[in-house]
């Protein structure tokens, strides 16, 4: 099950914890949007939330879509290794400053590096 907030806010949030997914059989995961890519304190949110999840109780779902703020889900694929379930492919140009999705293999994405990532240490 991939969740598109941190458990604890949001709808569902009182039906739905790492222990509780446990409990039922089933693997919780989290999917990131935007907000994740903002600092608190001078850290990433995203880093923070990675310190803060249970590696064995929450696996992370990569939105691809973070590139266009200048983040990769290769690099971190390799500085979280194991941690990942899935990838949520998208293709992303540079060309407009907010990022304009594009079909895949035609923006900004290293596919390749992107898989070779996920496949080893994602």
């Amino acid at each position: 099950m991939v969740l598109p907030w941190p458990t604890g806010s949001g709808p569902g949030a009182k039906r739905t914890s790492p222990a509780s997914a446990q409990k039922a059989g089933l693997q919780l995961g989290f999917h990131n949007h935007d907000f994740e890519w903002h600092k608190i304190d001078g850290k990433l949110i995203y880093d923070k939330l990675m310190g803060a999840f249970d590696p064995a109780a929450v696996k992370m779902q990569f939105q691809v879509e973070a590139v266009r703020l200048g983040y990769k889900a290769a690099d971190y694929f390799e500085k979280y290794p194991g941690r990942f379930l899935s990838i949520h492919l998208s293709g992303w140009s540079a060309a407009d400053p907010d990022g304009k999705e594009v079909p895949l293999g035609q923006g900004v994405v290293d596919w390749p590096k992107t898989f070779t990532a996920a496949r080893t240490g994602g």
